[in-house]
């Protein structure tokens, strides 16, 4: 009797021994499969190869879960409302409001390898950002900080989580392909592979477009989905938009201020908010926001942006406000035989290199901020020029010299015709003259060609863009004909 407890007893462990031997094996396959890509997202996206690894053996149970051999899912990774991929229903955690297990909703991916790259942006999801934003500053080589704050942000359910990927990672010694990472800014690349390199700006990871490269192909060359650019990068509007050389990608989300010492930044001319924010990897909505300026407006030349700290008192200077000032500025005529000068407003910023300046003569037409064509000029009605009363006209500045004088004509009693207020003193033979008209200006779409670089080209924005050509959409076609004023 005796023997045959002993006997039962040998044969059970023989069974678990052959289980974890057979379990072992099967860890070990697994690593040896997936680990270069393991590796290769750890230099991408900065989570340790350690992590990724220990996570997919026990979310996958090193790939042989349903989950991982029909849907392709090594993460457990469960659909959202965003999700329009195909999917994959089994019992998990998820409950009714009576309290029933019911299915839960997992995402199907095309390969093993995307759903790595999905894992890594699941992470730097930026609305998730509270959850695993503390993740991004641990040391890339601490697993057991990784193990810990994934455990606390809720990854999983099980109480024991982080204790379960220790375990792993010691055990298979995953900790070592962690010796792999380098740092973006330590990666020396030759003037031929510069673009394929990651580099660093404010801590947040970038490529540089290729020559006339399309969003889509970056995102494939750096195995990143493109709906993860278009939500990092504010220049970025398609899969098919085509980029300039040297264009900085962000593969990370930016920051909402600057890391560095440097707290300002004095803008160039045709400079915008757009241009500062890729400059120092600062989102725009918080750079607009730290400003206090109006969304799409644009800061005037010699103006400084705060990049970090607290926000600004007071709005900078604004282009729009140049504009106004522009048009509103009075024009001095002098007498008849002398030469007309048009006055130059002063300003009353430090000039800088950047600010260009720019002559009037008698017969040049003045700079035109803004894009207005100026109205026709205005006869005076006395044998002496008289300075013009502008304050109700919004007419660009041009002084002409008067070549004939003309004969004041007598008051007539007739009641002008009304005008909306607008050119009231400007008649002839009783008649007001007809108010201009500013031609509209097109553009014909090309190839490179976003509706982004196109506002910028012509001093507006996207939005008005748009509104002028009825468009419900970022999409733009080549040869499309688009009214940009």
């Amino acid at each position: 009797m005796k023997s045959s407890a002993v006997l039962l007893i040998l044969l059970t462990l023989l069974m678990n021994m052959g289980r974890t031997q057979s379990k072992t094996q099967d860890h070990l396959d697994y690593i040896s499969e997936y680990k270069d890509i393991a590796i290769r997202e750890m230099q991408r996206a900065g989570i340790p190869a350690s992590i990724k690894l220990a996570q997919a053996i026990l979310e996958s149970e090193a790939g042989k879960s349903d989950l991982a051999r029909r849907a392709n899912n090594h993460f457990g990774i469960k659909c959202n409302p965003e999700w329009d991929g195909k999917k994959f229903y089994k019992k998990d955690d998820d409950y009714d409001n009576k309290g029933k297990l019911i299915e839960s909703c997992f995402r199907v991916y095309k390969d093993a390898e995307s759903s790595f790259i999905a894992h890594s942006e699941f992470l730097h999801d930026p609305e998730k950002i509270e959850r695993y934003g503390r993740l991004f500053r641990l040391d890339i080589t601490d697993y057991r900080k990784w193990a810990k704050e994934l455990k606390a942000a809720g990854y999983a359910t099980a109480g024991d989580y982080d204790k379960k990927l220790i375990s792993l990672i010691e055990r298979y010694e995953l900790h070592k392909y962690d010796q792999f990472y380098t740092e973006p800014d330590e990666i020396i690349a030759s003037e031929e592979s510069t673009n394929d390199a990651y580099m660093l700006n404010n801590d947040v990871k970038y490529v540089l477009a290729l020559d006339n490269e399309p969003v889509a192909e970056i995102a494939r060359r750096t195995f990143t989905s493109v709906s993860t650019l278009l939500n990092y990068n504010e220049n970025l509007i398609s899969s098919d938009q085509r980029l300039p050389k040297d264009v900085k990608v962000y593969l990370q989300p930016k920051r909402s201020s600057y890391r560095g010492k440097q707290t300002w930044h004095y803008v160039k001319q045709g400079e915008t908010m757009l241009d500062i924010s890729n400059q120092y990897a600062i989102k725009l909505n918080d750079l607009y926001e730290r400003n206090l300026m109006p969304e799409d407006s644009q800061p005037a030349p010699n103006e400084r942006i705060k990049l970090r700290g607290s926000k600004l008192t007071e709005i900078p200077k604004l282009i729009s406000d140049l504009n106004t000032n522009h048009t509103a500025e009075p024009t001095l005529l002098f007498e008849e035989e002398e030469e007309v000068v048009a006055a130059k407003p002063v300003s009353t910023y430090p000039q800088r290199d950047t600010t260009a300046s720019v002559t009037n003569t008698q017969n040049s037409l003045p700079v035109i901020i803004g894009g207005n064509k100026p109205e026709k000029p205005q006869q005076t009605t006395n044998e002496t020029a008289t300075p013009i009363d502008n304050t109700q006209n919004n007419a660009a500045n041009i002084a002409v010299k008067p070549t004939t004088p003309t004969v004041a004509k007598p008051e007539v009693d007739e009641p002008k015709p009304d005008n909306n207020g607008e050119n009231e003193d400007f008649f002839e033979s009783g008649k007001p003259l007809e108010k201009p008209v500013s031609a509209a200006i097109f553009h014909t779409v090309a190839k490179g060609d976003t509706l982004w670089n196109i506002a910028q080209r012509y001093a507006t924005t996207v939005v008005a863009v748009k509104k002028l050509n009825n468009l419900n959409s970022d999409s733009i076609q080549l040869g499309m004909k688009l009214q940009v004023r």
